[in-house]
């Protein structure tokens, strides 16, 4: 980064995830007045930034779940390094739930393969294994566990990693959609 600050004096250098405090303030955009109706609002979880602008963006009626893709379990170490103070101000805001990763970052089990082509098949919705896929796989699972208040209303934000698709597709010989 240093090299690059060198040689580019006046660019700006986004880190990966967006991971910086200009990314978490972007991502409370996400939520709006369209989605005050919804109780619960899930995403998946990379670096957090998204997930974080989102909890700062929400009501506070709303609970924001985010689902780790990954096995790092410092992700709430990870924002508040951002954002300082994040969790103190915001706890009652947020789930973060973890599991739902299939082994690790990038990493996929059969059956969130046949989750991916179920839900294609029956919504038309595209999923990718590294992100999407396995976050919804987790929500389809908290409400097969009755996480959710009944009658309650969740909006899962799909946050893409599509782009990858066709090289996973390629690279282990499979078809998602």
């Amino acid at each position: 980064i240093a090299q690059l600050k060198k040689r580019f004096p006046n660019a700006h250098i986004i880190p990966e995830g967006g991971a910086n405090l200009i990314g978490i303030e972007g991502a409370k955009e996400i939520l709006n007045k369209a989605t005050d109706k919804f109780k619960y609002v899930a995403t998946a979880m990379g670096t957090g930034t998204t997930f974080a602008g989102m909890v700062k963006g929400s009501e506070k009626s709303q609970k924001i779940i985010g689902l780790p893709i990954h096995k790092h379990d410092k992700l709430l170490d990870d924002i508040n390094a951002i954002d300082l103070n994040f969790d103190e101000i915001h706890s009652s805001k947020y789930d973060i739930i973890n599991g739902y990763h299939f082994g690790g970052y990038a990493k996929w089990k059969p059956d969130l393969i046949d989750f991916i082509q179920e839900i294609y098949g029956q919504f038309g919705l595209k999923l990718d294994p590294v992100y999407t896929g396995k976050a919804l796989f987790g929500i389809f699972d908290l409400i097969d566990k009755n996480y959710f208040e009944a009658e309650s209303k969740l909006l899962f934000i799909h946050t893409g990693g599509l782009q990858g698709v066709e090289g996973f597709e390629k690279r282990f010989g499979l078809k998602l959609f």
